[in-house]
């Protein structure tokens, strides 16, 4: 696999996470009055209904980064693990 296959799997994982966010930060809201959660694999923002509690959660954004930078480097560590076995 050369680096620009590697480059093409890397860039579109983060693709899918960005398309995995927008929709599910464009789904209805369900319940007026409920805490919404918005964010994939980790909540990054909630909406709190008519208590108007809305924040962004930093755990979440930080743990969506750390998931997002090791999911795009997998195809990276795959073929220097695969390189280093067969040389």
């Amino acid at each position: 696999m050369n680096i620009f296959w590697r480059h093409v799997i890397s860039g579109g994982v983060v693709l899918a996470f960005v398309v995995a966010n927008v929709i599910h930060w464009l789904r209805p809201v369900s319940c007026m009055d409920c805490y919404f959660p918005y964010g994939v694999p980790f909540t990054v923002y909630h909406a709190g209904g008519y208590a108007g509690d809305a924040a962004i959660v930093w755990s979440g954004l930080a743990a969506d980064l750390v998931c997002l930078l090791v999911a795009a480097l997998l195809p990276y560590v795959f073929v220097r693990a695969r390189n280093r076995k067969g040389a």
